[in-house]
């Protein structure tokens, strides 16, 4: 019986991730098409020529897995198995640290970037309670000093 369970959770969370994974797939695909196209073979000398390859790569793969759950009924056991998993911590921790990192997305540009960086930090290191004051500010600024000044001079790489 317990077998039974198991296998219902694996088909509604191959459900689930098939879906998450079409979606992101299409948008990969949507996107690399949106990058410039020079030369005399555009698509193909693209910066988005790889990334859509890999996107229709991801949407035949996620096709697969999609059509998996739904042939093992995971669209019927979705709801039960969504209950299930939100009463465990471990979930509500991804989910807050997900929501965080939007944020921090959702601000890149609109604040600076050094800023949204410390704050995003300190944010995450205070949830995760990883020491006192002192430690939490010393990695905030620390990490984000890597982040928004070494590693763009190491890599040449521009930010936001």
């Amino acid at each position: 019986m317990e077998e039974h369970g198991s296998e219902g959770q694996r088909n509604a969370g191959e459900f689930l991730a098939g879906i998450v994974l079409v979606g992101f797939s299409i948008f990969v695909i949507v996107e690399s098409l949106r990058m410039p196209q020079r030369g005399p073979i555009p698509y193909v000398l693209s910066p988005g020529f790889l990334p859509l390859l890999l996107g229709f790569i991801l949407f035949l793969l996620s096709t697969f897995v999609l059509s998996e759950g739904i042939r093992g009924g995971g669209h019927r056991k979705l709801g039960m198995w969504l209950g299930g998993i939100s009463k465990h911590e471990e979930f509500w921790r991804w989910l807050i640290i997900l929501l965080m990192t939007g944020g921090y997305t959702f601000v890149l540009g609109k604040i600076p970037f050094w800023m949204a960086t410390v704050a995003y930090f300190l944010a995450i290191f205070i949830y995760l309670r990883i020491g006192g004051p002192a430690r939490i500010a010393m990695y905030a600024l620390g990490f984000s000093l890597f982040v928004s000044y070494v590693l763009p001079k190491l890599f040449e790489m521009p930010l936001p």
